[in-house]
């Protein structure tokens, strides 16, 4: 069995499936049969002695209007677009080990709109998941109950006080200046606490229902990873293991950098992004422009 082969089968699937408007963006092979051999993982069934294969497929889909439009923008920027990543996945390849991925593992990645998941159970991505609300909604929720703008209502998210309210400092209160000679303004952490807690666990607990949909809970031997900007908040990873009763650790890309960048990009935000650059150079066919990779970026 070659690589070519392999490849082919994938593709062939991908264009059986697709709809109208709609477009496959990742074709994730789940398990392969050659002759009477079953269940041979992706990793070991390229060389294969064989003479029939088939193959069970986990497909993600999406609407081709955002393949146009980001095919589009890359076009007037002069970049040539060689394959698509969905933003979990891309997630997954910067921030997992080896051993994470092959003992079990879910990965949480907390963006601004959206919070995305993934489950990976034997180096093999078994469920994908996106919900519909982020950090921009705990943002949004102290922008209204503090009445402050978004960056205020952003720093104050991130840096001042927890998503746990019993872990809160008890004894400080956030000022916030007022123009035009009126008094400042006070909130003390425990009231911001609750704030940050409400819609926090809102969001984890619905990353719970998902991991349960997955139907690999209890087969996650290496409990849960939290990544993206809203990973920031104090105390999310310790939130997240009161939830969903794993174990619970906030991951990043910083294995990724080299110590002597002066990018300031190990930042859990960054995670998606570095991700989808890692499977650009590891996993397509760019050895024809990994060497002009930094000029064409």
């Amino acid at each position: 069995i070659s690589k070519h082969e392999l490849d082919s089968m994938k593709k062939e699937i991908a264009a059986s499936c697709k709809k109208e408007g709609r477009m496959v963006y990742s074709t994730i092979p789940q398990i392969y049969n050659v002759d009477d051999w079953m269940g041979i993982p992706e990793a070991e069934v390229e060389g294969t002695p064989g003479r029939h294969i088939s193959a069970s497929y986990k497909l993600i889909e999406g609407k081709s209007s955002f393949a146009t439009s980001c095919e589009n923008v890359m076009k007037i920027l002069g970049i040539e677009i060689k394959g698509y990543i969905v933003s979990p996945i891309a997630s997954a390849w910067s921030t997992l080990t080896y051993d994470e991925k092959e003992l079990g593992v879910a990965l949480v990645d907390i963006g601004s709109a959206k919070t995305s998941i993934v489950v990976i159970k034997e180096n093999i991505v078994r469920y994908v998941a996106v919900i519909s609300f982020g950090g921009n909604s705990i943002t949004e929720d102290l922008m209204k109950e503090c009445n402050v703008v978004r960056e205020v209502a952003e720093e104050i998210k991130c840096h001042h006080s927890s998503c746990i309210p019993a872990l809160a400092e008890h004894d400080r209160m956030f000022v916030i200046p007022s123009g035009s000679g009126k008094e400042k303004r006070k909130y003390s952490f425990d009231f911001i606490s609750e704030v940050i807690n409400a819609r926090t666990s809102e969001i984890l607990e619905a990353v719970l229902w998902h991991i349960e949909q997955s139907g690999f809970k209890d087969e996650l031997g290496m409990g849960l990873m939290i990544t993206g900007g809203s990973s920031n908040i104090m105390h999310i990873d310790k939130l997240a293991e009161q939830i969903t009763k794993l174990d619970t650790r906030i991951s990043d890309a910083s294995s990724y950098i080299l110590n002597d960048t002066d990018l300031d990009i190990t930042d859990p935000s960054f995670s998606a992004g570095i991700g989808a650059i890692h499977y650009c150079l590891n996993e397509l066919d760019s050895s024809e422009y990994i060497s002009d990779f930094s000029k064409n970026l």
